[in-house]
């Protein structure tokens, strides 16, 4: 291939309509005059639609996703970000056992029309949802050689509160996080909460919440400061973020981002090319990894969001990470079948 060439078929951006991220990436390939088709699988039915066939005479489907004003024939698909498209919407008057029904349809549809594309994934769907689970992420970080926090998952308040003991006697006391999403809805004031991480003593615990359902603790890391690794392909792009200015900054950033300091970070080059191979071997082209710094110079991995949020980073330090990505959905080679399912 020419400099002037370029790879044939379509770049596919999967996510929902007010998405900062993905703008991003948006204003990257319309500076490159790269086209690209920017749609939301909970567009349908309302504004997309779907038709695909496929007889004895040809091996493959053919087809058409079609919005107003946008689509994309299946077949003609090179690259797919799978950012954070949205749940399907069914209209009102169905019932629940209706909608749930025309939900699953569609997900059978669609899901499949979309996996057989011969693409570069970042993310493939099921490599992103095996990834999110905390436990798969720990034991692939021990793989790869990664240190991380001693960690319980539990509903036994006693196991619960011999782990808080016996890290207060090493001389660290015990975070709770959650294990998936972070959100809830109030049921008094019906308004979306963030439940973040936090330290727990045995007299914070409330022993009917942990009796109900798993919860994960882990033995506090001393930090010197907090790291975002953003891994695109097998590059690692890496900020540096110290909100140790808020009492619970020190815990969980996010609850004080009017006081977080920002400084770009090279982490060393074995730590770099460990996070690419976590990143590889969990089946993803894309991963956003929080990790600490100790004070003592030691890298240990916290966590991957094969979703996760980077363009407030860019937007910080300058940071090239929609550059790498536009790179590798642009030129990307293909994610054969048979190599998928080997």
């Amino acid at each position: 291939m020419t400099g002037t060439e370029r790879p044939q078929g379509a770049i596919l951006v999967l996510t929902h309509e007010i998405d900062p991220t993905a703008d991003f990436v948006a204003h990257e390939f319309n500076r490159r005059n790269v086209p690209f088709i920017r749609l939301d699988l909970g567009e349908f039915p309302a504004k997309l639609s779907l038709s695909a066939a496929i007889d004895a005479e040809h091996d493959d489907w053919s087809g058409i996703l079609k919005r107003p004003r946008r689509s994309v024939r299946l077949g003609d698909i090179r690259s797919v970000w799978w950012r954070r498209p949205t749940s399907f919407q069914f209209p009102e008057h169905l019932s629940r056992e209706e909608r749930w029904f025309a939900r699953d349809e569609a997900a059978a549809a669609l899901g499949g029309l979309l996996r057989l594309q011969d693409a570069f994934w970042m993310n493939y769907p099921e490599s992103c949802m095996r990834a999110e689970f905390k436990p798969v992420q720990l034991k692939a970080a021990r793989r790869e050689g990664l240190e991380i926090p001693r960690t319980l998952i539990s509903n036994q308040v006693g196991d619960v509160r011999a782990f808080i003991r016996d890290n207060r006697a090493a001389g660290r006391r015990t975070i709770y996080k959650t294990l998936a999403y972070a959100d809830v809805i109030n049921p008094v004031t019906g308004m979306n909460e963030v439940i973040y991480t936090s330290v727990v003593d045995e007299e914070d615990l409330d022993e009917s919440l942990v009796e109900v359902t798993p919860c994960l603790f882990q033995a506090e890391v001393e930090k010197d400061i907090e790291l975002r690794a953003t891994v695109v392909g097998d590059q690692v792009f890496t900020a540096g973020i110290d909100a140790s200015a808020s009492p619970d900054g020190k815990i969980d950033f996010r609850t004080a981002y009017e006081h977080i300091r920002y400084e770009h970070v090279e982490l060393p080059p074995d730590v770099s090319a460990r996070l690419i191979r976590l990143v590889r071997n969990l089946g993803l082209t894309f991963g956003a990894i929080d990790l600490i710094r100790t004070p003592d110079g030691r890298h240990v991995f916290l966590e991957i969001n094969p979703s996760g949020q980077w363009a407030w980073l860019e937007s910080e330090l300058g940071l090239p990470i929609s550059r790498a990505i536009c790179d590798a959905l642009e030129n990307g080679h293909a994610n054969r079948l048979a190599e998928r399912y080997a």
